[in-house]
């Protein structure tokens, strides 16, 4: 009888501890859910902050203003503390990741940094996106360009045009050396990977541009065509261009081009270009007040492209061309 009631009541209590043990651990696990979904909740307000990116992305940190954007309301990147984040944009990666553009504002120039989260929220990785070299100088002039494209590539550079000076720190024309330093790089399986910072010179040719080169079209482009720097100056990069996507049934497509990646242009012709065997087009050169437009049309090879230039500030610059050719 001793013995029966001995196991009875060791039973009860054990039931008893094991039913408090099991109580704790409900109320932790609870507790851990409550834990992540306001943390995911926290996470989703601070994404509804950013809209949509549209590509090509081209942002010139140093040279346009941003002030526009709005301030990121809570949550800011863990790679700079910084007084001052802008919401730029945001994307959804391979439905496992969102990257999120903002810019860094220091100096008075825009630093774009990238982010990428999981879908719990935990920043992945984080990284700003530019080489730093473009500062004030008197005899000097730096452009700052940012691009992220649809494949999710990315393209920095910095394009510094240096000349020596005189002694009243004013620009010597003749001394003029330019160079690229840039880096490139891509977003892949929830990383940025950039690459080391490069560099090229771009080597001088040796004309004399005369001071009333933008009097008309024509005068301008006989040295648009001859002189490599020249041309260069007049282009306005980042280009952005529209072509033909012929994976998308020929349907128009922005581009963005930079100087690392500009090729230049002759646009010399002569009647016979229009017999040739290969690659036969005509040319037409339309001048309309501060708007000029190349039309090159090919015979029986569908090439169909016009380049379009205007007159800023006296000066004739290529500003774009649309690519029609299928």
């Amino acid at each position: 009888m001793r013995i029966v009631y001995f196991l009875l009541l060791l039973t009860a209590v054990y039931s008893c501890n094991f039913g408090t043990n099991n109580s704790e651990k409900i109320i932790q696990e609870s507790e851990t859910v409550e834990v992540t979904i306001n943390e995911k909740e926290d996470f989703l307000t601070y994404i509804d902050q950013f809209p949509t990116l549209e590509f090509p992305v081209t942002i010139q940190g140093c040279n346009e203003n941003y002030e526009y954007l709005k301030e990121i309301d809570s949550r800011s990147s863990q790679l700079l503390e910084s007084d001052k984040n802008l919401v730029f944009g945001k994307v959804f990666l391979d439905e496992a990741y969102y990257l999120t553009l903002t810019l860094y504002v220091l100096d008075g120039c825009y630093i774009p940094i990238l982010s990428i989260y999981d879908l719990a929220g935990e920043e992945v990785d984080s990284k700003s996106i530019n080489i730093g070299r473009c500062g004030p100088g008197p005899c000097g002039f730096c452009k700052e360009t940012f691009i992220l494209e649809e494949n999710l590539n990315i393209y920095v550079e910095d394009f510094i045009i240096n000349y020596e000076c005189d002694e009243k720190d004013m620009a010597i024309l003749e001394t003029e050396e330019k160079e690229i330093l840039f880096k490139d790089g891509k977003i892949q399986n929830g990383k940025i990977i950039i690459s080391n910072e490069k560099n090229r010179i771009i080597e001088k040719t040796s004309s004399t541009i005369p001071e009333n080169v933008d009097e008309d079209f024509e005068t301008f482009l006989k040295y648009f065509n001859s002189d490599s720097i020249f041309q260069i100056n007049r282009v306005d990069f980042p280009l952005k261009i529209s072509e033909s996507d012929w994976k998308n049934h020929y349907e128009l497509a922005d581009k963005i081009i930079v100087l690392k990646n500009y090729r230049t242009w002759d646009f010399t012709y002569e009647e016979s270009f229009k017999t040739r065997e290969t690659s036969a087009y005509s040319q037409e050169i339309k001048v309309e007040n501060n708007e000029a437009k190349i039309l090159r049309r090919g015979i029986d090879n569908g090439w169909y492209v016009d380049y379009i230039f205007k007159k800023k500030d006296g000066k004739w610059r290529l500003i774009t061309w649309i690519d029609q050719s299928t």
